[in-house]
């Protein structure tokens, strides 16, 4: 779980997902890592997608589960969902 505070738009949002996505990918089996790494990852962002920390949470989740259906190793955010299901 990661937080972050003040993003400012969401174009900062995309790009910290996608440093996040970077990160896992360029792990390597090593002495600390015994295997490869991928990251399915879901944004929510308060207040838009969800008022109280359980919502939030859940809204993430569901975003990372979107990501998981959609091939793994990626990012989704929640009211991307949201506008896919107009």
């Amino acid at each position: 779980m990661v937080f972050l505070k003040n993003i400012p738009n969401h174009e900062i949002e995309v790009k910290e997902a996608e440093r996040l996505v970077k990160f896992f990918r360029e792990l390597r089996p090593g002495e600390y890592v015994k295997t490869q790494v991928t990251a399915s990852i879901g944004g929510a962002v308060y207040p838009d997608d969800a008022k109280d920390f359980e919502t939030l949470y859940k809204a993430a989740d569901e975003a990372a589960y979107r990501t998981k259906k959609s091939g793994k190793d990626g990012y989704s955010f929640y009211s991307e969902q949201e506008l896919d299901r107009i």
